[in-house]
């Protein structure tokens, strides 16, 4: 169910939408150019889907100096032209060449990361291949058989044997006569188990030292002694090559589970390894030495995972530096500021240090060891790590490979306790976690980690280690490679070189000339194009737009610059590079004004601010300052003037000069409301405040009393004070209400009682939106569009609230005829354009809604906006139309086929859900669309065919399999004598109309899984079914059918997409409600069929012993006319299935809820209806009434009460509990519509989401293995587990041994 797992791409990708003009405003994006290499110099490669294991196994083999080297030796006339790979007769050797081209690229292009694309088309391997994940030991082997292949007949075709294969010499020795026999095996890798082991060195000893005895009944038949003898086995290395592949098997097989499962246990690995006791007698010591310098990582299960390699450079090609660690650190009490604990991840680093430092012989007691972990740490072992790693004793003796536990005394100990390097190696996995109350070590116990630490910072040339995942490249310390050795993430594949392959310093240099010229070319070529391409792209990223506005354009009203109405200078747009200096942003200025020379020219940054315009700091004073230190951005505001006046008023500038928009409102001497909008300086005292308000209301500024009206309608008052306006918490938009304090029958006195209400009710009038500007190029990228918040009043018409946005967005020449504005919901996306006729509060525009400015003409006062959708073989296509109401259906329909470029005019229309699903067609085409009640929004769905006549339907008719008998004896209709040839020949047709892509469901109560289309029908209204059923015969697919009569024929409406109601023959198509969208199914019946009225054609299953299955369906004609109650349908059934009435029980199907409600007897179900009623004679239950309802095509279930004792009213089937959680589900996600987007959802909420996740996770699970085991109880095929097929990984190369 969950057997595959899925990677994901690193997040530094080479390539990355970058936002032009550096993120200042402007949202168009555009796709940088590949990135330069990391600081590390050396190159990842990208993940083209799944293809992490051959990621691994490049880079090691790139990084592999001698087959690299001897790759590059080979050239043009040894490997031919990559250009003439498709000639017919040309030999080129596509895998070696774009193995090299691979190589040179990752080794000298400038480039972050580089593909493999070219590689893998060269191994034959399609898209597909990319996303299927392959095992790298598989690879590693098929690979290098390709390459051999590739290089036959070259200088380089020994290159493989000789660095990878050995050999491998098995001997059996025969201890009567002494004679040896031997047999030599080559050796591509070592496979070693690791199961049972500790280490490598464990399994070799086991493999390659240890002699296995031959006797017993195991004895050796020799060859000269000619009888079973007793004899000695074993196995040497006779030739070890010089680089030593070593597979780990991981991946182990369940016999009793029946499946593979991945081995995480602790195995170890020595960075030197010493194969000289495991080879044969004779070879150099200093030949058998080798040094750890690939380890490939696997991440996962046996079904998927991730791979990656930690390499170490041995020609130091890359740079290394040391990684970001946190330093090791102690957390404190900060109260007492003693020692609480150390925060070390790394337990057996921890363990390590403190026997090092306590052990005065060299070894403690286990009870000692933990006890020094309290005193240290100030928390015991149980309570730090016995979740995560179990018990300490379990622990000790699961690393024996640093600590040595004595059984018998329990006395602890290292291996070497004086290995500096082992000490590094057990540094923690992952970074240590730092926290604010944390401070640096001073404890000589810990001290000394640190500073081994330290002095491992900086490998020896040639030792220092990468890792390489996919295209992110980062050095690492050797110590991480033991946190490699058990877990989900362990290793998997050990590449040894032999320590006497030293490399001297001038080998790693790799220059670009021992490239083959053309490939030397290509990689100058490429790294010019790079650096074109990244000068381009720094160019068009450091573009931004300012808007220069001027002072001739603007007043000082109202406490800010507001501008003028009859003014005819609009601002101006110039493009600056960012990184130029402010000196050069004049110089721009001064060429754009033209004759508007200013003198001296200041510049300030503008922002438009709700009580108007308001300039910040000049920035002209820097000229050596760049524009963007100054934070200019794109789509940034220039105010270009003196620095004094503007329109003869001296301007305040600055953050503290900030206006915030208050409204004042008072009662005037005639009693009048009055009401006075204005900004105010952020700095201005509330002791200012009130003296400037009493100068604008005329109220004595002693006497005035000021009160502020909060977001929840009450009234505030407010206080002189000394502090700012800003410190009060005075925001724009707030109401103010000024009164004079004084006697009660003074007029002043109750105007804040006055004020109160209709403040309020401004306040709740007042509309807060957001506006976004998709009328400007977005660009690639994933960027937000230009935005800006908007408030204004309900009472205002949309007309006006536009001209406001456009106002705002004043940046861009914006016409109001040719833009126009919608509401975007988060649920139900865009809406339609909006009447600008109408005001808000008319609208569809709520308090925080989301407006979206479009180009596009607004509708006009009788237009209505419908959106249309067409179905192709390309995918949905659909548009939107603006259509005035008294249009007719026809027009409509003629205008939308215009609209998609239709030639054919046989369309129709249909109306739609919001999800687009059919519903009834538009047939009355002379009907205007507001007779039809198109309303504005609606959507239309626009179908192939012509609409029929009027009084006229056309139905689709689809084809269903024969009903079949099963376990029901007998058929109330019965079976015609000379209806089996026909019969035979409707099944033929059947085969041929269904289609090959239908499966068979495994649910037996599914019984529409097979169903073909036949064409369609039009006929009258008025016709009866028996002239339909003539109909349909005529259609080319049953054309050939000799059927007796119609009767053989069965028609019934689908619901749902479930066979419904049975079609009487007496019956008119209007009786039976047949209309054009309604689906027809015909059956082809072996025998005739004429049902009574009073006949319901059930769905008959029965439930299987002891199992939540049930055998296949069957068709049950019940005939009702002798009564329609549960004793008469018990009666028919136990004729049918005979089984005596007593002990059958029934229940219907509600398909719906994915639930059964059992049918009870009359008695049972009177009982339950009495309640206090008088006696009387029994009630006899109609079962075609409710609850029950039976009508045509309801699933009866029948239960054997003999066979099925238990859980007698339990008819559910694991489908039915799969079907309850996903309605649960449905209900759930409304529920999170109704209350809000989805985003907004709980971190309660998601904990139960993921809870019950989990509880259907495991419903499946169980539904899976009970079914197996209920198929295979029953003889089904069902002990097969359906998993996706593995496909087998294979390269192809060319013949070149000819």
């Amino acid at each position: 169910m969950l057997d595959l797992l899925f990677e994901d791409e690193d997040e530094n990708s080479s390539q990355k939408p970058c936002r032009r003009g550096g993120g200042g405003g402007d949202n168009t994006k555009i796709s940088g150019p590949p990135a330069p290499k990391n600081p590390t110099g050396l190159a990842g490669i990208d993940n083209r889907g799944a293809t992490c294991y051959l990621n691994s196994l490049l880079q090691t083999l790139l990084l592999t100096p001698e087959l690299r080297e001897a790759l590059f030796c080979l050239g043009p006339d040894e490997l031919g032209n990559l250009g003439d790979k498709d000639n017919p007769g040309a030999k080129v050797r596509v895998i070696p060449i774009e193995l090299q081209r691979l190589f040179a690229r990752l080794l000298f292009q400038n480039q972050d990361s580089c593909s493999t694309d070219a590689l893998t088309s060269s191994f034959g391997w399609n898209s597909n291949e990319h996303f299927q994940q392959h095992d790298i030991q598989e690879l590693n082997r098929i690979l290098f058989s390709a390459l051999e292949d590739s290089l036959v007949g070259t200088s380089g075709q020994n290159v493989i044997s000789e660095l990878y294969h050995g050999t491998i010499v098995n001997r059996i020795v025969c201890d009567k006569c002494g004679k040896v026999s031997e047999r030599e095996e080559d050796f591509l890798d070592l496979t070693l188990p690791i199961t049972g082991y500790v280490g490598v060195s464990d399994t070799l000893r086991a493999m390659y030292a240890e002699v296995e005895l031959m006797k017993d009944s195991n004895q050796y038949r020799c060859s000269s002694c000619q009888i079973l003898v007793d004899a000695k086995k074993d196995a040497k290395l006779r030739k070890l090559p010089p680089i030593l592949t070593l597979s780990l098997l991981r991946f182990s097989y369940d016999f009793q589970r029946g499946e593979r499962y991945k081995e995480t246990n602790h195995y170890t690995f020595p960075l030197e390894l010493d194969m000289t006791s495991f080879c044969e007698e004779g070879l150099d010591d200093s030949d058998g030495i080798y040094e750890l310098f690939s380890v490939v990582i696997h991440s996962g299960s046996t079904h998927g995972g991730h791979y990656r390699a930690y390499i170490r450079d041995v020609d130091g090609i890359g740079n290394w530096s040391a990684p970001e660690e946190s330093p090791i650190t102690i957390k404190s009490d900060p109260q007492e500021g003693k020692v609480d604990f150390i925060e070390i991840s790394s337990p057996q680093q921890l363990l390590k240090t403190l026997l090092q430092q306590y052990a005065a012989d060299g070894s403690l007691p286990v009870d000692k060891l933990c006890q020094v972990l309290m005193k240290e740490t100030g928390v015991s072992w149980n309570k730090r790590f016995k979740r995560q790693y179990g018990s300490i004793t379990k622990f000790l003796k699961r690393y024996n490979d640093i600590f040595i536990v004595d059984p018998v005394t329990s006395l602890v100990s290292l291996k070497d306790p004086f290995d500096i390097k082992s000490v590094a190696l057990s540094s923690p996995s992952k970074p240590l976690n730092a926290s604010p109350d944390h401070k640096d070590i001073s404890s000589p116990q810990i001290a000394d980690i640190a500073n081994s630490q330290e002095s491992l910072s900086t490998p020896a040339p040639g030792y220092g280690w990468f890792d390489f995942n996919d295209s992110r490249v980062q050095p690492i310390h050797d110590a991480v490679i033991q946190s490699k050795f058990a877990g989900r993430e362990s290793a998997y594949m050990l590449f040894y070189r032999k320590k006497n392959l030293q490399r001297k310093p001038e080998d790693g240099l790799n220059h670009l000339e021992s490239l083959p010229l053309w490939l030397h070319q290509e990689i100058q070529e490429s790294n010019e194009e790079l650096t074109l391409q990244r000068d381009i792209y720094d160019l068009t990223v450091n573009e931004i737009k300012v808007h220069l506005l001027f002072p001739e354009c603007y007043e000082w009203s109202s406490g800010a610059l507001q501008v003028k109405r009859n003014s005819d200078i609009s601002p101006k747009c110039i493009s600056l590079d960012r990184r130029k200096t402010i000196a050069d942003l004049k110089q721009s200025v001064q060429a754009v004004c033209d004759d508007q020379v200013i003198s001296p020219c200041c510049l300030h940054i503008a922002k438009e601010l709700p009580a108007g315009l308001h300039l910040y700091d000049c920035i002209s004073e820097q000229d050596s300052s760049t524009i963007r230190n100054m934070c200019i951005t794109d789509g940034s505001y220039l105010f270009v003037w003196d620095g004094k006046q503007v329109d003869g008023m001296p301007i305040r500038t600055g953050l503290d000069a900030q206006p915030i928009f208050l409204r004042l409102s008072y009662l005037s001497e005639s009693g009048d409301r009055s009401e006075i909008s204005r900004g105010y300086p952020r700095d201005t005292s509330m002791r200012s405040l009130f003296g400037i308000l009493s100068v604008l209301t005329d109220i004595p500024e002693e006497s005035l009393n000021l009160q502020r009206m909060a977001k929840d309608g009450q009234l505030v008052m407010l206080e002189r004070k000394d502090e700012s306006i800003f410190e009060e918490g005075l925001e724009d938009e707030d109401n103010l209400v000024a009164e004079m304090e004084t006697s009660k029958d003074n007029k002043w006195a109750s105007s804040s009682k006055q004020l109160a209400p209709v403040l309020k009710e401004n306040l709740q009038n007042q509309v807060h939106l957001m506006a976004e500007n998709r009328c400007v190029d977005q660009g690639t990228g994933e960027e937000e569009w230009p935005a800006i918040q908007i408030n204004t009043t309900k009472d205002k018409t949309v007309a006006e609230l536009k001209q406001l946005i456009l106002f705002k967005f004043s940046g861009e020449s914006l016409s109001p005829d040719s833009t126009r504005l919608r509401v975007e919901d988060d649920n139900l996306g865009l809406q339609p354009p909006l009447h600008e006729d109408q005001t808000i509060q008319e609208s569809i525009i709520k308090r925080n809604s989301h407006l979206v400015l479009e180009m596009g003409s607004p509708p006009k006062n009788n237009e209505i906006s419908v959106t249309f959708a067409l179905n192709t073989e390309q995918g949905t296509k659909t548009w939107e139309l603006l259509l005035n109401r008294n249009l007719s259906c026809a027009e409509c329909l003629e205008k939308a086929t215009v609209a998609a470029n239709l030639e054919n005019k046989d369309y129709h229309l249909c109306r739609t859900n919001w999800f687009w699903e059919e519903q009834n067609i538009l047939t009355e085409l002379d009907h205007s669309l507001e007779e039809e009640n198109i309303q504005d929004g609606d959507h239309l769905l626009l179908k192939e065919g012509r609409l029929p006549p009027k009084g006229y339907v056309r139905c689709q008719v689809w084809l269903y399999p024969t009903p079949q008998q099963g376990f029901l004896e007998t058929n109330p209709q019965g079976t015609s004598d000379q209806a089996p040839w026909m019969h035979q020949q409707s099944q033929e047709i059947l085969q041929t109309l269904l289609c090959s892509t239908q499966t068979e469901s495994d649910n037996a109560l599914d019984i529409t899984s097979h169903h073909a289309l036949l064409g369609s029908v039009e006929v009258s209204r008025d016709d009866k079914v028996d002239q339909l059923k003539m109909q349909i015969l005529t259609l080319p697919s049953l054309a050939e059918i000799c059927t007796p009569s119609v009767h053989y024929l069965r028609i019934r409406l689908v619901v749902k997409g479930r066979l419904g109601k049975v079609l009487d023959g007496d019956q008119t198509l209007k009786q039976v409600k047949v209309t054009s969208t309604s689906h027809l199914a015909v059956q082809l019946l072996p025998y005739h069929e004429q049902l009574s009225p009073s006949a319901v054609l059930l769905h008959v299953c029965q439930r299987i012993p002891n199992t939540r299955m049930y055998s296949p369906v069957e068709d049950f004609v019940w005939d009702t006319t002798g009564g329609p109650s549960p004793e008469d349908l018990k009666q028919a059934l136990s004729i049918g299935t005979s089984i005596p009435v007593d002990r059958l029980l029934l229940a219907k199907k509600l398909p719906d809820k994915y639930d059964w409600l059992i049918i009870l007897s009359s008695a049972v179900m009177g009982e339950r209806g009495k309640k206090g009623k008088k006696k009387g004679k029994p009630k006899v239950f109609n079962l075609k009434q409710g609850p029950y309802s039976l009508r045509d095509g309801d699933v009866i279930a029948v239960k054997d009460l003999e066979f099925d004792p238990l859980n007698q009213d339990d008819f559910t089937t694991e489908e039915d509990d799969i079907g309850k959680w996903k309605l649960h589900e449905e209900v759930e996600e409304k529920k999170r519509f109704t209350n809000g987007h989805p985003s907004s959802i709980s971190s309660e909420d998601m904990y139960d989401d993921i809870e019950l996740l989990t509880t259907f996770l495991l419903l499946l699970t169980n539904v899976c293995l009970n079914r197996r085991k209920e198929k295979k109880n029953l003889g089904a095929d069902g002990g097969n587990r359906n998993r996706r097929q593995e496909v087998g990984l294979s390269i192809m190369v060319e013949d070149f041994s000819r």
